[in-house]
Order: structure tokens, then C-alpha cells, then sequence
């Protein structure tokens, strides 16, 4: 078949004559599963900083799923994972909706933690809204296995770490 692009071209520069060199830097972005296992790391690493700088034995990150009925954990430091379920209705998460509602919920010793039911069990512990302006994403639980006196400063510096972990969950949904 006739092509009078190609036909009428000088013959050094018809496309079969082309080098089939590919240019040498080719950018790429990462899949959303690297992304996902970035953004866990990250967590992961606040979780871990802040539970230790604070002298706490473990924590937890729980997300809101899309009808807000349920929590899913998303991130632990120092739980055994297969100890705590997975998902929990709002329905058996009271300290959870008590912080989902804007405030921490904070429990000292062990007479203060039987009245409420934890996710991972401790002699003491912090839930706190992980929220922006914008929404509320989840919660986060740091777990202690001694009493404890919390003091104001402590705990506003817990509310700056929750902070940070919901900047980290809305940065990955822009990167989306």
C-alpha cells in the first residue's frame, strides 16, 4: 500500500530506518501497593516513636471504614496482631466513640480500664481522634502495662502524633 508520507521521505529518515533505542531515563510511579507499604512504615514508625518517647508498651492505629460502623486496624507496634481482632463495630468500641467524638480518653490504672473495653489489654491506656479539619479518620490507642499519671503536656503531645498520622492518611489519598 501506498503512504506518500513515508514513500516520498528521504530514506534516511523513514520510521523503519529509526533507531529502536528507547530514551534512557523512563519515569515511573510507584503502584499503589508500594505506596500503601510506605505509608504503613511511616506509621509504624510514628506509632512506635511516640509510644516509646512516652515509655508505652504498644499502639494501635484503627480507621473508620466508609459507612463509619466499623474500625479496622491499620497499623501496631508492639500488639501481637492475632491476640485483637482485625475489625470492631463501633458498637463494642466505647472509648473509641468517646474519642471519635473529640476528645482523649484517658485511662490511668486497671480499675479505670474495666470500665471500658480495650482493643489490646493493658493496666493503662490513651485513645485519641486522629482527625483534620476536614474529617475523622480513626483512632489511635497507647497501651501501658504500669498505672500511670498523664500529664497535660504529655497528652497534648500524643494529640500532635495523632495529627501527624491523619497528614499521613490524607497525603496518601491525594497521592491516589
Amino acid at each position: 500500500m501506498f503512504d506518500p508520507l513515508t514513500e516520498l521521505m528521504p530514506s534516511s529518515h523513514k520510521p523503519h530506518d529509526a533507531p529502536l533505542n528507547r530514551p534512557a531515563r523512563v519515569e515511573t510511579t510507584p503502584t499503589q501497593d508500594a505506596r500503601r507499604a510506605k505509608l504503613e512504615l511511616r506509621m509504624a514508625a510514628v506509632l512506635r516513636g511516640a509510644a516509646k518517647a512516652y515509655g508505652y508498651d504498644a499502639a494501635e492505629l484503627w480507621l473508620l471504614d466508609d459507612a463509619t460502623r466499623r474500625l479496622t486496624r491499620h497499623t501496631a507496634w508492639g500488639v501481637v496482631a492475632e491476640k485483637t481482632p482485625p475489625v470492631r463495630t463501633l458498637e463494642e468500641a466505647d472509648a473509641d466513640v468517646a474519642a471519635l467524638a473529640g476528645g482523649a480518653v484517658v485511662l490511668e490504672n486497671r480499675e479505670a480500664t474495666r470500665d471500658w473495653p480495650l482493643p489490646h489489654p493493658a493496666t493503662s491506656a490513651v485513645c485519641l481522634p486522629v482527625a483534620s479539619d476536614l474529617t475523622i479518620h480513626g483512632v489511635v490507642w497507647f497501651y501501658g502495662a504500669n498505672e500511670r499519671d498523664l500529664d497535660d503536656r504529655e497528652l497534648e503531645m500524643l494529640e500532635i502524633v495523632a495529627g501527624r498520622l491523619a497528614m499521613e492518611i490524607e497525603r496518601e489519598q491525594l497521592m491516589r
